[in-house]
């Protein structure tokens, strides 16, 4: 069901969106890539470019963004399922 994906993307990251939109700003990219690399932050400063503390401060604003935590069970599960809607483009 297309509405059912497209609610559930705007539940878990809709909030990030709209942010990166209004802010000019990537967070979503950088989302993205570090749970393309297992949640590693050193892979994920690597792969960006990124100094490992400066990643950090990222992902602790999409988590003040978001207002949640990323990394529990839960969340990451939600997370990855969003993040693969956003790829079938729906």
């Amino acid at each position: 069901d297309t509405e059912l994906c497209v609610s559930f993307y705007q539940n878990v990251l809709g909030k990030l969106v709209d942010y990166d939109k209004e802010n000019n700003t990537a967070y979503l990219e950088i989302l993205e890539k570090f749970f393309e690399n297992e949640c590693h932050l050193s892979n994920t400063a690597e792969t960006m470019f990124f100094h490992k503390n400066t990643l950090k401060y990222k992902l602790a604003k999409i988590r003040e963004i978001l207002g949640y935590d990323i990394l529990s069970n839960e969340h990451r599960m939600n997370i990855m399922l969003a993040l693969h809607i956003q790829k079938m483009n729906i």
